[in-house]
């Protein structure tokens, strides 16, 4: 069977241990047959790095829309990158977006909204994702490294403007 999964992570908690109880309460047995799973409350890079790397095999779709992500509401170096998500929403709280790589080498990833909370977003950080089509939001962005560009670079069947507001 497959499952969509919704859990809270507290502060106090890990999202390994939230998610392995909200699967025993589920009667899930493994991982990889969860094809959708939102998540709420507070996270941080590690808990982005652990979504990732463990639950990458079958789940298609991320809503991190209602989480605050504690480090400042930073998305760091590669939290996301190398995913294999199809869609991904990310946290209506993210402002920084500043770091290398953030999603980039997502090969299945179709479509991603920028929250219009997003004021700043790092070099490279959308390379490589060889199914994006469609880009939409950014309205918030106030700097983006120029200098190191490669936003949207290698990602063949971009097909929307990427309009940011900013420049």
């Amino acid at each position: 069977p497959t499952f969509e999964m919704t859990v809270n992570v507290e502060t106090m908690g890990t999202i390994s241990d939230v998610i392995a109880k909200a699967m025993t309460d589920a009667e899930c047995e493994d991982m990889m047959d969860i094809t959708k799973l939102t998540v709420t409350g507070n996270v941080n890079n590690d808990d982005l790095r652990y979504i990732r790397d463990n639950m990458g095999g079958t789940l298609d779709a991320l809503d991190l829309g209602n989480v605050k992500i504690e480090d400042d509401n930073r998305m760091e170096y590669d939290a996301l990158s190398g995913c294999t998500f199809e869609t991904i929403i990310l946290p209506n709280s993210v402002e920084y977006m500043d770091n290398w790589f953030i999603l980039s080498n997502c090969d299945n990833l179709k479509t991603i909204h920028i929250p219009s909370s997003v004021k700043i977003i790092g070099p490279a950080f959308m390379y490589d994702c060889n199914s994006l089509e469609t880009v939409t939001g950014g309205e918030g962005i106030i700097d983006m490294d120029i200098w190191n560009g490669a936003y949207f670079d290698n990602c063949p069947n971009l097909q929307s403007p990427v309009i940011l507001n900013t420049f």
